[in-house]
């Protein structure tokens, strides 16, 4: 539960200091007596009845390191949970666990989706010239090979990217994949 506002604390102290009884003003504003003597002692003590700071450890990557985390993720999208691990303990120094990385990714909005996957090589005009000269050819003479040999195990079904946003990712083996928001 989040603690009642300083400038709420302060009116109902000085509406006490005015001569209106405790259990009158804890009646009317739905708070008990104990909340009013506590923010009595803690206006004598520290001079103002605001929170002290809650317990707790401070978070391993604030707010402001947020932006390299999503470089990071835009960099390198399809990388999986122990590799952001590595690279974040790498580029950036601290270590973080798989769960906690998880935790932070979600955080910084970068969803697990599918990818799609894409030639890398893909220019769209040479398919249109090869869809112009595959068309002049008759169909019986045609023979098919499928001798490609190329292992789809060696790329993720998964990548990360900004929520509403697809990762389109070539292939593992060739170098790094990119996220892109639109096929290319």
């Amino acid at each position: 539960m989040k603690p009642y506002p300083v400038d709420l604390r302060e009116r109902l102290l000085q509406a006490e200091d005015a001569g209106l009884v405790r259990a009158e003003i804890a009646r009317c504003f739905g708070i008990s007596p104990r909340s009013l003597s506590r923010w009595r002692r803690l206006h004598r003590e520290q001079g103002s009845p605001a929170p002290r700071p809650r317990p707790g450890r401070a978070p391993l990557l604030p707010p402001e390191r947020w932006s390299a985390l999503r470089a990071q993720v835009a960099a390198h999208p399809d990388a999986t949970l122990a590799e952001h691990c590595a690279r974040w303990a790498a580029e950036q120094g601290a270590r973080v666990s798989e769960a906690t990385m998880s935790r932070l990714l979600a955080r910084v909005g970068a969803a697990t989706q599918k990818q799609t996957l894409i030639a890398r090589e893909r220019d769209e005009a040479e398919r249109a010239a090869f869809r112009a000269g595959a068309a002049a050819l008759a169909p019986a003479d045609l023979v098919f090979l499928d001798e490609t040999d190329t292992p789809t195990t060696l790329t993720p079904l998964r990548a990360r990217a900004p929520r509403g946003g697809r990762p389109w990712a070539g292939c593992r083996g060739g170098g790094a994949s990119r996220w892109r928001s639109s096929p290319p």
